[in-house]
């Protein structure tokens, strides 16, 4: 086997110790800063497209857009530099499991997030967005891939690969993962808002309450459409037990419009609050799916290292399949069978190019 040429090397002050998960777009390394003592999950291009000025950009529109941002419930960006002809970024490493995985497990073992832990999430994640939204800077790819969960459950946004900076703007393409696109986004990232960020993190919410996406299709394009056409059905088809007003709740975050949806995160975690506590979840019926702690998932997920994890648990399935998902920045690491997050597609409603997902 080939030794990676990077391990052992010096990117400034990180010495890279071990491969974490590599695709055609980028790769993530596990490097630690000597000096201090901390480790960093290093992110760079990959080598066939160090050169491509699309991929540079982008990704130098990520580091920009983390630097600017400094709140606990979003990533850190340590250093964003060149080494060994290579550009990368160093990144603070979250020893933890994605929302993904998690959720993955409670379907697995047939079982709920508990309703206090999924508020939690939407308070925790819709203070990020609001702090990020109040500094110029759109997300575009909220979901539970791009949610960290580290060992005490706090949850951590990831991966602005994808990233609106309003100061820059964006062409009319399409980018974002179908399952979790705002209907105004699934058309163009152009009409991307901070509402935007705000329904996918009610598709989220809808997903965390009943261990089902809101749309599904065979192709990535079909299910961006449902986004469009489509109203979601009721949460309480799938579970019962969940009250009318916590229901409402989800299905406001998920309107159409985006004048129709919560005005920021702040409002939209109230709102789910006062839903839980004046209508809350009803006891579960015979059979069905209990819910469960947070840790209690986090701790049969998570008995090892984060990069031995990676290799002995698959992948969430669907298209989000990746055993990269826990990598934070990494959901735009594309393995040979992940077709879930939508390319940077040209404007215009053509079939073709639509294809591409």
């Amino acid at each position: 086997m080939t030794q990676d040429r990077f391990i052992g090397k010096k990117f400034d002050e990180y010495r890279v110790e071990s491969l974490l998960g590599k695709g055609n777009m980028a790769a993530i390394y596990l490097g630690v800063d000597d000096r201090l003592r901390r480790k960093a999950a290093i992110k760079m291009i990959g080598l066939d497209l160090q050169g491509e000025a699309e991929y540079v950009m982008r990704f130098e529109r990520e580091a920009r857009a983390i630097a600017q941002l400094s709140h606990p419930h979003i990533v850190q960006l340590y250093r964003y530099g060149e080494a060994e002809g290579m550009l990368y970024m160093a990144m603070q490493y979250i020893e933890g499991a994605s929302l993904a995985i998690v959720l993955q497990s409670y379907k697995e073992d047939g079982e709920y997030i508990e309703a206090d832990e999924a508020a939690r999430i939407i308070r925790e994640i819709g203070g990020a967005l609001d702090y990020a939204h109040e500094q110029g800077v759109i997300h575009r790819d909220v979901k539970p891939a791009n949610i960290m969960l580290n060992i005490k459950g706090t949850a951590i946004l990831t991966d602005f690969g994808l990233v609106l900076l309003k100061s820059d703007g964006t062409r009319g393409g399409v980018l974002g993962t179908p399952h979790y696109l705002a209907p105004e986004q699934a058309l163009s990232s152009a009409n991307a808002t901070a509402q935007s960020d705000l329904y996918s993190l009610g598709v989220v919410l809808y997903e965390m309450l009943t261990n089902i996406r809101p749309f599904e299709a065979k192709k990535p394009i079909e299910v961006a459409m449902l986004h469009i056409t489509k109203q979601p059905r009721s949460p309480r088809e799938h579970r019962p037990e969940l009250s009318p007003q916590v229901e409402a709740v989800v299905l406001k975050a998920m309107s159409k419009k985006p004048e129709d949806r919560y005005r920021s995160g702040a409002e939209f975690s109230a709102a789910l609050d006062e839903a839980l506590r004046t209508g809350g979840i009803g006891p579960a019926r015979a059979g069905a799916p209990r819910p469960a702690p947070v840790g209690t998932i986090l701790s049969r997920t998570l008995v090892i290292p984060l990069s031995e994890a990676l290799k002995a648990r698959p992948g969430s399935g669907g298209t989000d399949s990746s055993n990269l998902a826990d990598i934070p920045g990494a959901s735009d690491i594309k393995n040979a069978g992940d077709t879930g997050d939508v390319g940077d597609i040209a404007p215009g409603p053509d079939a073709d190019l639509l294809e591409k997902w």
